[in-house]
């Protein structure tokens, strides 16, 4: 077993996984008890801890409840300054011109 502190010898037929710890990625070596709990099982002991979807739920705010709780009457597009208007012509099949403005 290696990181940036140092290596520690282990024979091989003590190895019962070989594999890189990746981005994101939990290990946790308890020499007390002499095991290894592997990133999923740290992930569900922690997800398990305290209830992080009931507060998510609660919590999160969905930007359609905010545009739905502005009357429609109210709802004015945001002053953009600096914005000037174009216009464009665009060509299509048989060199149709359809103009475009956009502002």
């Amino acid at each position: 077993m290696a990181s940036e502190v140092g290596v520690v010898d282990i024979p091989p037929e003590d190895v019962l996984r070989k594999g890189r710890l990746n981005p994101g990625m939990m290990l946790l070596v308890d020499f007390e008890k002499h095991t290894v709990v592997d990133d999923e099982a740290l992930k569900q002991q922690y997800s398990l801890a305290r209830p992080y979807g009931e507060w998510l739920k609660r919590q999160k705010i969905e930007l359609s409840d905010i545009v739905n709780s502005v009357q429609e009457s109210e709802r004015v597009a945001p002053a953009i300054s600096g914005v000037v208007a174009v216009c464009l012509l665009l060509t299509f099949n048989n060199f149709n011109f359809f103009p475009l403005c956009v502002c």
